[in-house]
Parts: C-alpha cells; sequence; structure tokens
C-alpha cells in the first residue's frame, strides 16, 4: 500500500511538471497578444467609445422604460471604462426614475451610483447607499437588480478587506463577504453557473485544488481564443496558492487579454502579471504593462486600481532603470568596440586595398592569358567537332560499305548457284531434245518446246530466291515499309520470306536499281505497271510530301 501510495505522488509530481512545462511554453504567445492589444489601446477603446455613442444615439430618441434600459447598458459599459461619465448617465437615470415614479429603476440607479463609487475609493458613501437601497431592493422580484446589490456589496467588502488592519474589523469584513457568497448561491440557485463564487469560496477557505477544480474544465471549453476574466483571474489565484507560477503567469495573461480586448479600463490581471514578469527577468514588459494600468487607472478614475500600481510601480521603476543603465553600459561598450574595430577595419582595407592593387595587375596578365587559351580551346574544340563528324561520315561509309559488301557477297553466292542450276537444267532440256530427236518423236518434241511452264517456274524459283536473300539482309524491310504509309495502304504479304509486287519494286530501290525501265525488265513487267505501282504508293504516304524513293533507299 505504502508503495502504491508513493508511485501516484511521483505520477502527480510527474503531471504537475508536465503541465508546468505546457503552461510555459504557450505563455509567451499569450504575451504577444498582449503586446498587440497594449499598442493598439486606443483602437479598442474608439470601439467601446462608438458602441457606446450608438447607444447615446438610441436613448435620445426613446422613451419611458426603453429608454431606462438603454441607460442601463451605457452605465455598464462606462461602469469599467470612464468612472465620471458613468456618474453623469446614473443621474440622466434618477432624473427618468422620478419622472416615471419607478423606484425600481431608481433602485438600479442606486445600485450603480454604488458600483461607480465602489470603483472610485469611496466606501463610505458606496455602504450608505447600499444600506438605503437594502430594504427596498428585497421587495421587487427584480432577480437583476437583487444581483447586482448582491455582487456590489461583496465587491464593496472585498475591495475593503485587504486594507482593514484591525483583527476585528478584517474578521467582519470576511463574514460580510461570505454572507454575500451565500446570498449569491441562494439566489442564483439552478439559473446560473455558480462555479465561480464556490471557487471563490474554495479560495477564501484555503482550497486552491478545489477552485481549479471547479473552474478548470470551463477555462479549456472557452479555450486561448475566447477567455473569461471571471474564470481566468480566480483560476490564475489558485495557481499562485500551490506556488505554480507558470500556469498563474498563463491565466494572468489570459485575464489581461480579456480585460483589453472587451477595453475596460478597471482591472488588476495586467499589473499582476506584471510584478510576476517582473520576478522571472522581464522587466521592460513588465514596464510597458505597469504604465499601460497606470493610465487606464486614471482614465477610468480608479483609486483602488491606482493605489495597487502605485505599490508596484517603484519596484519595477527602479528596475526597469537599472536595466535600462546596464543597457546604455553596454551600449557604449559596443559603441567603442564599433569604433576600435571600425578603425581596425579602416587600416585592414588600407592594406588589402594595396595587394588589390598588385592582384590587379596579375589578374589583367592572368586574363589575356586565359582569352588566348579560351581562343585556343574554342580552335581546339572546333578541329574536335570537325573530327567528330568526319569519323561520323566515315562510321556511316563504312557502314555502307559493309552493307554493299554483304549484298554483293549475298547475291554474288546465290548468282553462282542460280547460273550452276541453269547450266543443269539446260542441259537436261538439251539430252531430252536430243532423246526425241533421235527416236524420231517429232510430236513429243514439238510439244516439249511449246511447254511455258518452264519459264513461268524458274520465273517464281528467282522471285523466291530474290526475296529471300533480300529479306535475310534487310529483315525488317517490310516493317519499316509499312510505317510510311497510311494505315489501309500497309502490304503484308501471304508467306513469311516473301515479297508481293510492290514490295519487290521497292526493294530493287533499297538496292540501288531506280529506274523504271530497269525495274521492269528484271521483274518481267510492263513499264506502264511499274510506273502504275509506284505512283499508287506515292499518293498514300503518311506525308504528302514526302520523296518516298529517296526514304526507301535508306531503310
Amino acid at each position: 500500500m505504502r508503495t502504491l501510495l508513493i508511485l501516484l505522488w511521483c505520477l502527480c509530481g510527474m503531471l504537475a511538471a508536465r503541465s508546468q512545462t505546457d503552461y510555459r511554453q504557450r505563455t509567451p504567445q499569450l504575451l504577444k497578444r498582449i503586446d498587440f492589444l497594449v499598442e493598439h489601446k486606443e483602437e479598442t477603446h474608439d470601439r467601446v467609445g462608438k458602441q457606446i455613442g450608438q447607444l447615446k444615439k438610441q436613448a435620445l430618441q426613446a422613451t419611458g422604460q426603453h429608454k431606462g434600459n438603454l441607460l442601463r447598458e451605457i452605465i455598464a459599459l462606462y461602469m469599467h471604462f470612464k468612472t465620471d461619465s458613468a456618474a453623469v448617465y446614473i443621474r440622466e437615470l434618477s432624473q427618468l426614475a422620478d419622472t416615471l415614479h419607478d423606484e425600481r429603476l431608481m433602485l438600479h440607479a442606486v445600485v450603480a451610483q454604488a458600483g461607480v463609487l465602489t470603483i472610485t475609493g469611496e466606501y463610505g458613501t458606496c455602504h450608505a447607499l447600499l444600506d438605503s437601497a437594502a430594504r427596498h431592493t428585497l421587495t421587487y422580484a427584480d432577480r437583476d437588480l437583487h444581483l447586482s446589490y448582491l455582487y456590489t456589496r461583496r465587491t464593496l467588502y472585498g475591495w475593503m478587506l485587504p486594507y482593514s488592519s484591525m483583527p476585528k474589523r478584517r474578521e467582519k469584513l470576511t463574514q460580510l463577504v461570505q454572507e454575500m457568497r451565500d446570498s449569491l448561491l441562494a439566489l442564483q440557485g439552478l439559473h446560473g453557473d455558480n462555479n465561480v463564487i464556490l471557487a471563490d469560496q474554495e479560495l477564501a477557505r484555503g482550497n486552491p485544488q478545489k477552485a481549479i477544480n471547479l473552474l478548470l474544465p470551463q477555462a479549456k471549453k472557452l479555450g486561448e481564443d475566447a477567455p473569461d476574466a471571471y474564470i481566468c483571474y480566480p483560476l490564475a489565484s489558485a495557481y499562485k496558492a500551490l506556488g505554480q507560477d507558470d500556469a498563474a503567469c498563463y491565466y494572468l495573461a489570459l485575464t489581461a487579454i480579456s480585460d483589453l480586448q472587451r477595453g475596460i479600463t478597471e482591472y488588476v490581471a495586467l499589473q499582476d502579471l506584471a510584478y510576476m514578469l517582473h520576478q522571472k527577468g522581464d522587466v521592460t514588459r513588465a514596464y510597458k504593462y505597469l504604465l499601460c494600468a497606470m493610465e487606464d487607472a486614471t482614465i477610468c478614475k480608479s483609486s483602488l486600481r491606482s493605489g495597487e500600481v502605485q505599490n508596484i510601480f517603484p519596484i519595477i521603476d527602479r528596475a526597469y532603470k537599472a536595466y535600462q543603465a546596464q543597457r546604455d553600459r553596454t551600449e557604449a561598450w559596443i559603441l567603442y568596440g564599433a569604433i576600435a574595430l571600425l578603425l581596425f577595419v579602416s587600416a585592414f582595407a588600407f592594406t588589402l586595398w594595396k595587394q588589390m592593387r598588385k592582384l590587379s595587375a596579375l589578374r589583367h596578365n592572368q586574363a589575356v592569358t586565359n582569352a588566348q587559351l579560351k581562343q585556343a580551346n574554342k580552335d581546339l574544340q572546333q578541329a574536335n567537332s570537325a573530327l567528330q563528324r568526319a569519323n561520323a561520315e566515315l562510321q556511316a561509309t563504312y557502314a555502307s560499305l559493309r552493307l554493299t559488301d554483304k549484298m554483293k557477297e549475298e547475291y554474288l553466292a546465290r548468282y553462282l548457284d542460280r547460273c550452276r542450276d541453269y547450266i543443269d537444267k539446260l542441259n537436261d532440256y538439251r539430252r531430252n531434245c536430243l532423246k526425241l530427236l533421235k527416236e524420231h518423236q517429232t510430236d513429243a518434241l514439238l510439244k516439249e518446246l511449246k511447254r511455258d511452264n518452264i519459264v513461268k517456274q524458274e520465273q517464281e524459283s528467282f522471285y523466291h530466291d530474290f526475296d529471300a536473300a533480300f529479306l535475310t539482309l534487310f529483315p525488317d524491310f517490310i516493317e519499316k515499309f509499312n510505317a510510311l504509309l497510311v494505315p489501309e495502304a500497309r502490304i503484308h504479304p501471304r508467306a513469311e520470306q516473301q515479297l508481293n509486287t510492290e514490295l519487290r519494286i521497292f526493294a530493287l530501290i533499297r538496292l540501288g536499281v531506280n529506274e523504271t525501265p530497269r525495274i521492269a525488265h528484271f521483274l518481267n513487267f510492263s513499264l506502264a505497271t511499274v510506273y502504275n505501282y509506284r505512283s499508287r504508293l506515292r499518293g498514300r504516304t503518311l506525308n504528302p510530301d514526302l520523296n518516298l524513293e529517296e526514304v526507301v533507299s535508306t531503310l
């Protein structure tokens, strides 16, 4: 059991340390947002002023209860912005209540006046006003009026408490604050979220962790984009009570963002944040925030906030002046160092200039040499290019010669074989004819001499031999030749290693036989037949401008 408790304690410590690290990493971005809001706070004040101005225009034209509601809205906006302006419209609200004989509206004006007096530090007058309104406030079923009354009482007693030095007086004020909390909780009941009041109560009782448990879910739900000062400030106080300064600083920053975004000038979070930043060493930012808080307290006429700022200001002012003095000394040393460095650089530059003049002459000579080398290199490249072209031409000529030699060898061998076959066949034919003549078979001899199938057979044998020899030399001729024609004109022979008439004509052209009479004689065709075949295929190429015979001669 003891081991389990130790493990749980270590786990809680690890989680708390991780949470502190998260807060420490997220706070700088919030401080940048505050810097922007402080720098542009006049724009925010102008926005609030325009909003109030629109309500004023509506109030001038309104009458009766509607005008009273508009005046109450104006007072609520001025309450924590400019208390003197709020007092003006409180008087106007009181005059309207007198005119309408509306006691409840008058009580709203009295409670609002008490709120202004609380901010300006006139606690005695405020207490008397609230006492005078106490017996009338509860007689009306006006929940807003009653809540305003209780909140004002709670604020009055809470602000009086730190300035009470007598123990009995402090005890009495503490009791009154608790009574106001109880009354607020009883009045709100199920009609509102009591976590803020409950958290305030737990803080007063010395239970900061319970206060955090009540408020943290709401703060996380709202996120950093829309923080609520009434939730974030108690969280900051609770974390500060636990000694978790990073979390306290984070929620103070969120509270300050909420205050500055709403354009109010009566707040406490920014000066508290300034003091924490001073303790962390960020003196410049703390000084800037404190000046902003002092200016806004003066605008609001809040004596309490002015007093709080004045209590902190000397501490931060001394630290800021010490920081400024240290920075001035550092800048002076930097200036002296810069001057010394400038002198050193000047001397170095002069020496370098002298060396550069020497180098310039060397570079000029080098440039001339480089130009000569560049020209020589260019000439060499041109000679190399000419040599490469000559080599390419020689290789092409060599390839052509090799092909010509191969063609000669192939056709010479087949020519010799064909001649030998023809000699043998002529000898056999002579012997057969001589035999028939000796045997006096003149009819059979005449029939043999009239028979022409021998010529046809020899013609077919010649074509077959020519086709085989050509396709041996140019195996992809048919595929390349068809690639020059439109799809519907492409030629596909009936059998492998065999050409048709059209292919034989262009095969002869590939072998260098371009003349139509020679082609006609070689293939035993008429000139017109050969001419028609050539003309028809010329008109069926993919490119009409293509010289078909010239391209075929290179396939």
